[in-house]
């Protein structure tokens, strides 16, 4: 069952990546379960730091998107603002995603 106010730490990741790898045979530590994860987090963050998209295929793409400058009304001063632009994170669910939460 999905949780929507529950959140999961790094730790609480570490933790069952390391039981899915050491299943699999794949790593023999916790600490080499989280060399991968800290290796696969960097590698998410140099793209987009780059501003490049990331798609992960079944689960969704993520992207730093810049907003463009708008105005804005600031009501102490009684006078307009322009607001320079922004980058943003963007995350959009695939539709697999998006199937499985709707329980199809």
């Amino acid at each position: 069952m999905l949780c929507f106010f529950c959140e999961m730490r790094f730790h609480e990741l570490e933790r069952r990546l390391y039981r899915r790898l050491r299943e699999a045979r794949v790593v023999n530590s916790r600490a080499e379960a989280r060399t991968l994860l800290l290796a696969f987090l960097e590698l998410l963050r140099r793209d987009l730091l780059k501003k490049k998209r990331v798609k992960l295929t079944g689960f969704g793409t993520l992207a730093i998107l810049e907003t463009s400058p708008r105005r804005a009304y600031d009501f102490y001063r009684r006078a307009p603002l322009e607001l320079p632009p922004r980058l943003r994170f963007a995350f959009r669910a695939s539709r697999r995603l998006k199937k499985a939460l709707s329980g199809k």
